[in-house]
């Protein structure tokens, strides 16, 4: 059963993760959707436990050309084989124009 405290919305951009475990650990993806309580970033390999802390950075105005991208704190919060699914650790709706 899936538990979602918001609604997602489409966004396919480039993110990069920070992962501090064992010293800073840079990971790439593409983002499938995101919510102002989380994203999801498709990955070729999941090398990011289940509650890790992580930091996301990506553009959050990825529609207006030169946007400047956003570094959020976040933890894992599921993994598959396409990816990762992160929760924010704060709402990035006043910092994006994203449905709640």
């Amino acid at each position: 059963m899936e538990h979602r405290l918001s609604i997602r919305s489409r966004l396919a951009t480039d993110v990069i993760i920070y992962y501090r475990a064992l010293g800073i650990y840079i990971l790439q993806g593409r983002s499938f959707d995101i919510s102002c309580h989380g994203i999801f970033v498709a990955m070729s390999r999941i090398v990011l436990p289940r509650y890790a802390p992580v930091e996301v950075m990506f553009p959050l105005e990825s529609s207006k050309p030169g946007a400047e991208p956003r570094r959020i704190s976040a933890t894992i919060v599921h993994t598959n084989n396409k990816g990762v699914g992160m929760m924010f650790a704060e709402e990035v709706k006043r910092l994006w124009n994203l449905s709640s």
